[in-house]
């Protein structure tokens, strides 16, 4: 019995090798497990009500029996366990408490069970499935293990059930199907071989079997049986990771889920990978911030606060060329004789031995210094530099906040030229996280990742004051995070990528509604900036502070959107004034 692999799999002979191996690949540390549990579970199983379970029970049905042994195969990790069909659940998993271990689990669906009216239409593995993929995407797990317990699938309901699988199949999620009762029917077996699916996402598990075999064993069988695909599917994820490819065929008609189903798609990531993070020679980014495009020369500058590094990035030879600043830096701009500018925790500086338009990727981080060009709060310890942008007329604007993030003392400062700042034209800010200009230069768009909301000022194009500072428009809860920069389209709209959400919104400032959203492979984006030919596809910056790096592979990478569906406004050059 153990013995029984696809093709593609490993054949493990024991339960205990097929745990070195999901060790190994640190699979426990990167999945999260779902139970669902078929209401109806055994027919011939009295109800009744139970105010406790026992520690051993004498005499248990075929589903106390599969579920005691599902909770030994998850072991004491958190697992999220949902119960289905019954007339309460109105076609939608009813969530429980989440358990560590058999106890726990079975306290939790006898508990439930005492509860509710079996449903007698036949079981569909759509709600299950459905709040499934809902569960994977809003928290951005990298691997899902979906062990559903059940009596037995309705033959009615077969091409539902094929779509459901068939769409669960491009989500990081691999599907165990317990079979209490009898041997599993022809429709079943069909059912968890059927063809056409991303990657072979289904185990079939005959308890009926399993629970013949002797006590002590009985457990390490079933452990054996329900993940000995587990590491060919993790595979293929790794592989894979963040790819989910378009549906082969139309899945089942049903005007709910096919509406969820489209939004689900509408997040279905087109992001290119340029740079990966935890390959970069100076280290990961940690806090990914400042993108520009340098239009002049046709290639990226972007910073890692944290990590006081300056990158270039050249679409065109695929260098990333990294600069060691010697500390905090926020974003580089660069001028028409090719000088580059940092914002660093001192104000303004400029880099010495550097000319934007011959960058020698030969040469090391270390090999340039800094001089100053414009202090802004340098003997102010507890602020620094947090985000900045050109306007029009080529003056440089930057926003400061607190290192730790959290007070309200930073401020929006304006520099036009070595040594040239106005004072704070605004005080009291938090996190700003990036910042932008109308396309006639008469609003300015601030990211308060803060309060996950993008505010917006009146600004005088001659006098260069900003008045009237409002809150444009809250985060949409359509996504995860907060708002953590800006950037404006030719058509006057913004975009702005979300913190913690892995995605990239495009909105209307005018109604506020949301116009698109775009998924990125990893949940920590941070900066953005349209460049590329005509301006016509759009950066993505990430992080990687204060997230596990075997969850989130690519974090702190360097993406591209190639095609937005719509031409950036141009952002100048710093035109430092004489």
């Amino acid at each position: 019995m153990g013995g029984k692999q696809s093709k593609a799999g490993r054949v493990y002979t024991s339960y205990e090798a097929l745990c070195k191996e999901l060790k190994a690949q640190n699979i426990a540390g990167d999945s999260r497990v779902v139970i669902g549990i078929d209401a109806k579970g055994d027919p011939t199983h009295e109800r009744k009500e139970y105010e406790a379970v026992p520690d051993k029970l004498n005499e248990m049905n075929t589903i106390d029996t599969a579920l005691e042994c599902a909770g030994y195969v998850v072991g004491t990790g958190l697992t999220c366990p949902y119960f289905f069909g019954s007339d309460e659940a109105k076609n939608q998993p009813i969530a429980l408490r989440p358990t560590r271990g058999a106890t726990e689990l079975l306290a939790r669906y006898h508990h439930c069970v005492g509860s509710q009216h079996v449903n007698e239409k036949p079981l569909s593995l759509k709600p299950i499935i459905d709040q499934v993929i809902k569960h994977a995407d809003q928290t951005r797990q990298f691997h899902v293990v979906l062990l559903v317990i059940a009596h037995d699938l309705d033959p009615s309901l077969k091409e539902e059930n094929q779509a459901a699988l068939k769409l669960a199949a491009r989500y990081p999620l691999s599907i165990v199907i317990v079979k209490t009762g009898g041997s599993p029917s022809k429709h079943t077996l069909e059912l968890a071989r059927a063809k056409g699916r991303f990657f072979d996402n289904v185990t079939l598990v005959d308890f009926g079997e399993i629970s013949q075999i002797d006590e002590k064993k009985r457990e390490g069988f079933m452990g054996l049986a329900c993940l000995r695909k587990v590491p060919s599917q993790y595979k293929v994820l790794r592989e894979k990771q963040g790819y989910r490819p378009p549906a082969e065929v139309a899945v089942f008609e049903d005007a709910n889920w096919e509406a969820e189903r489209r939004y689900q798609e509408s997040l279905l990531s087109d992001a290119k990978l340029l740079v990966l993070g935890r390959k970069i020679p100076t280290g990961v980014v940690r806090m990914g911030h400042g993108a520009w495009w340098d239009a002049e020369n046709k290639q990226l500058h972007y910073a890692d606060l944290l990590g006081k590094h300056v990158f270039i990035y050249n679409p065109d030879t695929k260098t990333n060329t990294a600069i060691n600043v010697c500390g905090h830096a926020a974003f580089a701009v660069s001028d028409r004789k090719g000088a580059m500018f940092v914002a660093t925790q001192s104000g303004i500086e400029k880099v010495d031995g550097l000319d934007v338009s011959k960058v020698d990727p030969k040469k090391k981080p270390g090999d340039y210094w800094i001089t100053k060009h414009c202090p802004i709060e340098e003997k102010v310890k507890s602020r620094f530099i947090t985000c900045g942008t050109v306007d029009p007329t080529g003056k440089l604007w930057v926003c400061t906040g607190d290192k730790e993030f959290a007070e309200p003392i930073g401020g929006i400062w304006c520099c036009h030229g070595e040594n040239k700042v106005t004072q704070p034209l605004e005080s009291g800010l938090s996190h700003i996280g990036g910042m932008a200009f109308s396309l006639d230069g008469k609003k300015l768009y601030t990211a308060n990742l803060n309060t996950n909301t993008i505010w917006v000022y009146d600004h005088d194009t001659q006098s260069g004051v900003i008045t009237n500072a409002r809150v444009l428009l809250e985060g949409t809860s359509k996504v995860r995070g907060s708002v953590s920069d800006v950037a404006v389209d030719v058509e006057g709209k913004i975009w702005c990528p979300h913190h913690g959400g892995g995605a990239v919104v495009r909105y209307d400032p005018q109604d506020k509604k949301v116009l698109k959203i775009i998924r990125v492979q990893t949940k920590l984006c941070s900066s953005i900036a349209f460049g590329g030919t005509n301006l016509s596809q759009l950066f993505v910056v990430t992080s990687s502070e204060t997230v596990a790096m075997e969850r989130e592979y690519y974090a702190g990478s360097l993406f591209l959107l190639e095609n937005p569906g719509v031409r950036g406004a141009v952002v100048q050059g710093y035109a430092p004034s004489e």
